[in-house]
């Protein structure tokens, strides 16, 4: 959803549902600036693994991509496991024909 010519926000929902037990959902949303900068925010409910996140990113080319994420564990049972977590991510887009002016306002 474009909220101006520079600024789209990009909100998604995901219910989950594992066997036997486990049902969660996870709402993010990622707002991008100028199809360069962009910052995101999610949460993710369930009984066992439920957490909060923010990240940040930055589309250096039209195939290179780098990000930051800092998640926080509030179940017990996942806090135990992992605790608080720092990520770092690295992307690069493989075969992509669309040069610098395609937009990419996708996860």
């Amino acid at each position: 959803m474009q909220l101006s010519e520079d600024v789209s926000l990009l909100p998604s929902v995901m219910i989950q549902y594992w066997e036997p037990q486990l049902t969660g959902v996870h709402a993010n949303a990622k707002l991008q600036y100028l199809d360069k900068l962009w910052v995101g925010a999610s949460f993710r409910y369930s009984d066992l693994i439920s957490g909060y996140s923010a990240m940040a990113g930055l589309n250096v080319s039209n195939t290179f991509n780098v990000s930051y994420a800092y998640e926080v564990a509030t179940t017990s049972r996942l806090r135990s496991y992992t605790g608080n977590t720092h990520e770092i991510m690295i992307g690069f887009l493989l075969g992509n024909t669309f040069g610098d002016s395609c937009p990419r306002n996708v996860w």
